[in-house]
């Protein structure tokens, strides 16, 4: 464990050295982030988005060092981690350039995942086991398309979350340490993958860094993959923990998604409809909005865990999302 640490603080210095470096990188190599791109932009001028890239690398030595010297992921594993990080970096990353639509993301995200996960058995999902509700469902010739389906949601969700200065570092930070404790195992790609984030979000909170569509892509579908590896090869981690830990990003693209198909709207088109745009008009902050955001998603999960019942922590969790989504906005105009 103190080894693991002491070569984490190591390779994660790698992140704080780029950050430092933040102006002159993104100048040479363009790694901004233009407000004007889309509707759903809240700051007003460009900032670098050189953050993902500040991950990323410690994130790829991370994986290699674990290949070599840990035995918690299958070697398949991180060999198809390190090959799509890549793949999902380059694409978010010429998102951050070409602003490429919805649909043509969708494709490549479908294609990657088919050409690469199936090779990991551990990487499809083929039952979905409850600890709250004693219930097992076996997906059978669906275990395919219900992990896409799983981990296309999940990275919408995540995207949807990282439009506050904070809120997206924060959160994985929390999904990291949250399957680190489930599962009681302390991979170095873990700890690295935290220190770098933690790195980022000291920056990220003064305004001088985005993370960036890249460094979304390819952190998403880790955190996502890393949660279907570890529920295949523990039983001391079950799907409805898994739900609650996600359910507040999930609830939100679910309604986003339906808002817009109402008005006639692609699915996955932005807007400023996402629940931290509706915190931050409520409290015209952006601080407030991010801790009011994290409160939120880390609601469910100990609700779950206080009142130990699948059904009421579930009434209770969607009553508290729609309550900050419909009920206090008009509340705060009435004042």
């Amino acid at each position: 464990m103190l080894f693991n640490i002491l070569i984490a603080i190591v390779i994660s210095s790698i992140s704080l050295v780029i950050l430092m470096q933040t102006k002159n990188l993104s100048e040479k190599f363009n790694f901004f982030d233009n407000p004007a791109s889309e509707v759903k932009k809240i700051h007003k001028y460009p900032i670098s988005n050189i953050g993902g890239l500040s991950c990323l690398i410690p994130f790829l030595l991370s994986l290699i060092i674990s290949f070599y010297l840990e035995n918690y992921f299958s070697k398949k594993y991180i060999v198809i981690i390190l090959i799509s990080s890549f793949f999902y970096f380059f694409l978010g990353r010429y998102d951050d350039l070409k602003n490429i639509s919805p649909n043509i993301k969708f494709v490549w995200f479908v294609f990657i995942f088919l050409f690469l996960y199936p090779f990991e058995p551990n990487l499809i999902i083929y039952d979905l086991k409850f600890k709250y509700i004693d219930t097992v469902i076996f997906l059978n010739n669906y275990s395919i398309y219900f992990t896409l389906f799983c981990l296309f949601i999940f990275y919408n969700s995540s995207n949807f979350i990282d439009g506050v200065n904070g809120l997206y570092a924060s959160t994985i930070i929390f999904w990291i340490v949250a399957l680190m404790f489930l599962i009681k195992a302390f991979s170095i790609i873990f700890i690295v993958v935290i220190l770098s984030l933690l790195v980022f979000l000291y920056f990220n909170l003064k305004n001088k860094v985005f993370f960036g569509n890249s460094g979304n892509a390819f952190l998403t579908c880790f955190v996502g993959s890393a949660y279907i590896f570890s529920y295949n090869k523990f039983n001391n981690i079950y799907c409805d923990e898994i739900l609650f830990l996600f359910l507040i990003p999930g609830l939100d693209t679910i309604r986003l998604i339906l808002e817009r198909l109402l008005k006639g709207k692609s699915p996955l088109e932005g807007d400023n409809r996402h629940l931290h745009h509706i915190l931050l008009k409520i409290s015209n902050n952006n601080k407030w909005a991010w801790i009011y955001n994290l409160f939120i998603i880390l609601t469910p999960i100990f609700v779950l865990k206080i009142l130990n019942n699948f059904y009421s922590a579930i009434i209770i969790s969607i009553i508290t999302y729609l309550f900050f989504v419909y009920l206090l906005p008009k509340k705060s105009k009435l004042n």
